[in-house]
């Protein structure tokens, strides 16, 4: 079993290594910039997105995950994030195109640069699958976890670039429990 995880670990840093930095800066710019934060994906890159914008709620920023039925408006000023392993993710594209009408702006990440979604982004972030010609995992699993370490990764960014504590956060973590 070791060295299934070992292989895993492997193929996850193979993507996330190869992703540039200004990607990533741009990214944690277009969130600072940004009046609100709307967050989405379906299956599981929606639960990665949703671990996200739950993560960016924490830290004090108005985010929203948008299939919630709490999700107000979105408008000009304010950022959607659309996670899709393919890009080509039916009920995402209609999310985009309200969001272009709405002057809000699109942020894709995706594992395909060429895809229909990856053509809306005003903002694309590439994760490079093809780093990991044969993963040995299933489905989009690949995509799924370098997607979580990479949200998480740009969480600790964006917690340096706003001079944000971590017990800060704890203190907007839910105690309904």
């Amino acid at each position: 079993m070791q060295r299934t995880f070992r292989k895993i670990l492997r193929e996850v840093g193979a993507v996330l290594d190869a992703i540039p930095a200004a990607q990533t800066a741009a990214f944690v710019t277009a969130i600072r910039g940004s009046r609100a934060i709307f967050v989405s994906g379906r299956g599981r890159s929606g639960l990665m997105a949703a671990a996200f914008a739950q993560r960016l709620m924490q830290m004090g920023l108005k985010a929203y995950f948008e299939t919630d039925v709490t999700c107000p408006r979105i408008g000009k000023g304010d950022l959607l994030v659309l996670c899709s392993g393919t890009g080509e993710t039916l009920t995402l594209l209609p999310v985009a195109r309200s969001t272009r009408r709405e002057r809000a702006k699109v942020c894709v990440i995706t594992g395909d640069s060429g895809s229909p979604l990856a053509r809306m982004a005003d903002l694309l972030l590439h994760l490079p699958l093809e780093r990991v010609p044969k993963s040995t995992q299933p489905a989009r699993s690949l995509f799924e976890q370098a997607l979580l370490l990479y949200l998480d990764g740009v969480v600790l960014a964006l917690a340096q670039a706003l001079n944000i504590d971590h017990a800060k956060v704890l203190e907007r973590h839910t105690n309904l429990q």
